[in-house]
C-alpha cells in the first residue's frame, strides 16, 4: 500500500458523520410534511403541486416544524464546514493517489465491503472519471 491512513482520513475524514447526519436530517424533515404529502413523496412523485394546496395553517405549521429541525441540527452543521474547509486538501490528495493502482484497488475493495455502498460507488466513479477525462485530454490535439 503506497498511501497512508492519513491520506484516507484526509479524503474521507468526516464522511461517516456526514452520511449519518444527512440521513437523520432528511428523516426529521420528512416528518414535517403532512402525511398525505409524505405518502406522495415516498412514491417518488413531485409534491410541489400538493404543497400549493395546503391551507395557511398547514403551511405555517409545516414551516415552523422545518425551522425547528434546522435549529435542532445547527450544531451538527459544523461537520459540513469542516468538510468544506478540507476540500482543497482532499482533492489534492485524491489527485495524487488516483495515479496509484494500489489506491484504486483499495478503494474498490472498500466499496465491496462497505455498508455505505453509495458513498464509495460515487468516489470510485469520481476517481475513474477523472482518469478517463485526463486520458482524453492528453490524447486530444492542442489547437
Amino acid at each position: 500500500m503506497n498511501f497512508t491512513r492519513d491520506d484516507v482520513r484526509t479524503i474521507f475524514g468526516q464522511m461517516d458523520l456526514l452520511i449519518k447526519f444527512s440521513t437523520e436530517l432528511l428523516i426529521d424533515l420528512k416528518k414535517c410534511l403532512p402525511e398525505f404529502v409524505r405518502r406522495r413523496a415516498t412514491d417518488g412523485k413531485d409534491v410541489s403541486s400538493i404543497l400549493k394546496v395546503l391551507s395557511e395553517e398547514q403551511a405555517t405549521r409545516m414551516c415552523f416544524e422545518i425551522a425547528s429541525v434546522f435549529i435542532k441540527y445547527t450544531p451538527f452543521m459544523l461537520f459540513y464546514t469542516t468538510y468544506a474547509n478540507n476540500f482543497a486538501t482532499s482533492q489534492a490528495t485524491l489527485r495524487r493517489l488516483r495515479r496509484q493502482d494500489s489506491f484504486k484497488k483499495w478503494l474498490f475493495d472498500q466499496r465491496i465491503r462497505s455498508d455505505e455502498l453509495g458513498t464509495f460507488v460515487s468516489i470510485t466513479f469520481i476517481v475513474h472519471s477523472t482518469d478517463t477525462l485526463k486520458k482524453k485530454k492528453q490524447a486530444s490535439p492542442i489547437s
